[in-house]
């Protein structure tokens, strides 16, 4: 009875106190907690490097690309004036002339806004290529030699770990 009745150590649960260990304080180090909770290390994904070939394309198909990715700009650039219009024509009664001369500007920096961003994107697209061709220089001459062959034999490195058996052995507490 004075068992039960006897205050337990901090309050805490039996699983709980069965963990804490009395006779050896486990010691944190900034090390250890870097280690635990910062950014981890890089890991190297070497299909991510390997730089796509470019399509090859007619001139036709590159012709009709083209012009979609112009009608594409043109509906956009008129699509946000149209919905900028209403807005104007609802806060300002102005002469016709100048809010089509408005119109007309806004236009242009549309259309020039979106022609930057097809250029952005196609440096961006360069960039990434150079960025894979440096990446692909600095993996090891085994990796890269494995990839690039397409051979997908696993080397010694990167083997897994042994088998394990086919049926697994349990405890029986009551055998």
């Amino acid at each position: 009875m004075e068992v039960a009745l006897r205050p337990r150590l901090n309050g805490a649960p039996d699983v709980v106190r069965s963990t804490l260990s009395r006779t050896d304080p486990v010691k944190f180090s900034a090390e250890t907690i870097d280690s635990l909770l910062g950014t981890p290390g890089k890991i190297l994904i070497p299909e991510r490097y390997i730089p796509e070939s470019a399509p090859s394309m007619s001139r036709e198909e590159k012709n009709k690309r083209l012009q979609k990715a112009e009608a594409i700009r043109k509906m956009l650039s008129e699509s946000n004036l149209a919905t900028c219009a209403d807005e104007e024509n609802e806060v300002e009664l102005e002469k016709p002339s100048t809010l089509k001369k408005k119109m007309a500007e806004e236009k242009k920096q549309r259309e020039h806004l979106l022609q930057l961003n097809q250029i952005l994107a196609q440096q961006v697209m360069e960039k990434s290529k150079q960025v894979a061709v440096k990446a692909m220089a600095s993996l090891p001459t085994s990796r890269r030699s494995s990839h690039d062959e397409g051979d997908k034999e696993v080397n010694d490195n990167d083997s897994p770990p042994p088998e394990l058996p086919l049926y697994q052995q349990r405890e029986n507490y009551f055998s």
